[in-house]
């Protein structure tokens, strides 16, 4: 990581060489992306994700189920084909008591642990939403909702840096306790803008994976 504090010299001309290499890092990644229908065998690895401190809420072991494509559920990947993210649509993003809205797109995004942290989410956000945005083209779907926990201070100041905009609050209960979730919108013209803005060479593969059907689970 680049120094911190004060840059004098060849010390501020190797900081700015490694914060031009990080940028293009990003820029390359958001068109190495591939986003698919996520399969048996990579719902069962993000069953072994886990999160530091508080945000091990996130945390899901598939007890309740694993992520199943039919469930709206999607993996984003390297070009390579490491899993490094999931997502979903529809009931799987809406927490407890959030009403469905047939104009909305409700969605829901999660990293894997290890690239949480390291400049990677606008190209995560990009490939993801142009995924989304394809399956819903041509709906009566006006614009994307998604929540997050009201202390998650990082993850909705992401949200609002890529065009969402809080809109309300919303309490329910979960395992016990009582949540206030951020609720955060962004209208499909908004998110047109944001999407035609960065580099649109994401691959994008409708087809459901499944690699180990025996895996499946209903």
């Amino acid at each position: 990581m680049p120094p911190v504090g004060r840059e004098t010299g060849n010390m501020a001309e190797r900081t700015s060489a490694w914060r031009a290499e990080a940028a293009r890092r990003v820029a390359l990644m958001a068109d190495e992306l591939v986003v698919r229908p996520i399969s048996a065998e990579q719902a069962q690895a993000v069953t072994e994700w886990h999160y530091d401190g508080k945000y091990g809420i996130y945390d899901t072991d598939g007890s309740d189920g694993l992520m199943a494509a039919e469930d709206g559920f999607f993996a984003v990947m390297t070009s390579e084909g490491r899993l490094i993210a999931n997502g979903c649509t529809g009931d799987g993003a809406r927490v407890p008591g959030l009403a469905e809205d047939p104009e909305v797109c409700d969605w829901g995004l999660g990293m894997d642990p290890e690239w949480v942290g390291h400049g990677q989410g606008a190209g995560l956000a990009h490939a993801a939403l142009s995924y989304i945005r394809e399956k819903i083209r041509g709906s009566r779907v006006r614009g994307i909702r998604g929540v997050v926990l009201s202390w998650n201070k990082r993850s909705i100041a992401f949200a609002e840096g890529i065009g969402f905009e809080k809109v309300g609050v919303h309490y329910c209960e979960q395992g016990g306790n009582r949540n206030e979730y951020v609720v955060l919108y962004q209208s499909l013209d908004k998110l047109d803008e944001f999407l035609s803005a960065g580099r649109p060479a994401v691959a994008v593969d409708q087809r459901a994976e499944v690699e180990n059907p025996q895996l499946e689970v209903d």
